[in-house]
């Protein structure tokens, strides 16, 4: 069986559906570091929140019970598109 019973997914099967969704969908779509980008230039300031904590970080964790990405405070950047340098305080709450 594969995944929840669905038939596996095509590209023309995709591409054929996304126009019908496409007119929800584009209007949240946007270059997310250049929202931030323009923002902090503006002096607004940002939070980044994660919900996860280092010992389920991919690369600093304890595998196998991990989750799929980064999850260490220094992520928030590179997850986001942001220099490491916009990072100014980071909280951590257990």
């Amino acid at each position: 069986r594969r995944g929840l019973v669905s038939s596996e997914a095509t590209h023309e099967a995709l591409m054929e559906e996304l126009p019908s969704v496409a007119g929800e969908i584009l209007p949240y779509m946007d270059r997310v570091w250049k929202v931030l980008d323009d923002k902090r230039r503006a002096g607004e300031r940002i939070l980044f929140e994660g919900a996860q904590g280092t010992l389920l970080d991919i690369d600093h964790g304890t595998y196998p019970f991990v989750t799929s990405s980064n999850t260490v405070a220094g992520q928030a950047a590179a997850g986001s598109g942001v220099g490491p340098g916009v990072i100014g305080y980071v909280l951590g709450i257990t």
